[in-house]
């Protein structure tokens, strides 16, 4: 195929998703409100409606009022066309949860419900989706939310019997769709981002204080979570820090608990200076938050404190940040950069 035909073939693909975009945006619009929106030509618009149309992707509904002339026909954007299998895991009050959602094209949850384990196995995993799809045959995209690293197909996770190489691949051949891993508090930090309505250029630090496992962290960065060097950064290791992160006497001794952590904010507060931190997990008590953020002010550069919130939505952003991660790959970011 030549050059001319490749540019051909991807401008039309580029048109079609900001066609469908807009539309998804607008919820429903007519032809001309579209090519006004988007820029593109009413014949342009007309073409892709047609394709959508056939797709299954859009569909016609009334015609809009009309104040003279003839009404327009309007197309409303088919949000239950695809469908997300989301799948994500956690410490939820102190045992392990697998919390799976089924959403559609806005996000919007479809089905919703959960299970604890006492282990958590690719044959787990692979159980559940199974029964997400028989509900659902319209899914087409998998997301995986778990505490844990995936590089080059290897995972690294807080439940050792998936700490195996080709941990993706064995869902996208078993069920053929596209499937994506993200790391548990990465998602939280992406949720809180964006229910919040953080400014993009604004830096956060988002931690996790689990009972069983270590602490995770996240740093929202330039609108986006910073993954680092092999997508390591803000895994927290038991021999990082000298703190005996699960000890059960450690966590029940408040005094010692709090300087402890306090100590730990500050030092990545020291190198990072975020906007924000955000602190959450079964660990994190009321007082055990006032106590660490007094200590952190009292200790950080009185030029550089960022705001302090502690925040009990861990669940809820976590589900938030998967959600929007799992759908972005059903939205190509496709565009046309201006020279």
């Amino acid at each position: 195929m030549d050059n001319l035909s490749c540019n051909s073939l991807m401008i039309k693909e580029i048109n079609i998703n900001l066609v469908k975009k807009t539309l998804k945006e607008e919820h429903t619009a007519s032809i001309q409100g579209l090519a006004k929106a988007t820029g593109l030509s009413v014949v342009t618009i007309h073409s892709i409606i047609n394709i959508l149309l056939q797709n299954g992707e859009v569909f016609e509904v009334e015609k809009s009022p009309s104040s003279g002339g003839r009404p327009a026909q309007l197309f409303r954007f088919n949000h239950q066309f695809a469908h997300a299998a989301i799948l994500y895991a956690h410490e939820f009050v102190a045992e392990d949860t697998i919390f799976l959602r089924i959403v559609d094209l806005y996000g919007d949850i479809v089905i919703s419900y959960q299970k604890k384990f006492t282990r958590i196995s690719l044959q787990t995993l692979e159980m559940l989706l199974q029964d997400m799809f028989h509900q659902v045959p319209s899914i087409q995209v998998i997301g995986l939310g778990l505490p844990g690293v995936e590089f080059n197909g290897q995972l690294h996770c807080d439940y050792p019997d998936l700490n195996q190489s080709g941990f993706l691949e064995f869902f996208r051949n078993k069920f053929q769709k596209t499937t994506i891993f993200e790391n548990d508090v990465n998602a939280a930090c992406l949720g809180y981002c964006r229910s919040h309505q953080i400014d993009p250029e604004q830096t956060v630090l988002y931690l996790f204080f689990p009972k069983k496992y270590c602490p995770g962290t996240a740093i929202f960065c330039n609108g986006k979570i910073h993954k680092g060097f092999r997508n390591f950064a803000g895994e927290i290791r038991e021999n990082y820090f000298h703190i005996p992160w699960t000890d059960e006497e450690f966590l029940k001794n408040e005094n010692q608990y709090c300087s402890k952590i306090a100590q730990f904010i500050i030092g990545i507060c020291a190198i990072l200076s975020p906007h924000v931190v955000v602190l959450s997990g079964t660990t994190i008590q009321e007082s055990y938050a006032e106590k660490i953020i007094r200590q952190c002010k009292m200790d950080l550069d009185s030029r550089a404190i960022p705001k302090f919130f502690l925040t009990e939505s861990f669940h809820q952003d976590f589900e938030n940040g998967m959600i929007e991660t799992t759908l972005n790959v059903l939205e190509p970011n496709l565009f046309i950069q201006k020279k």
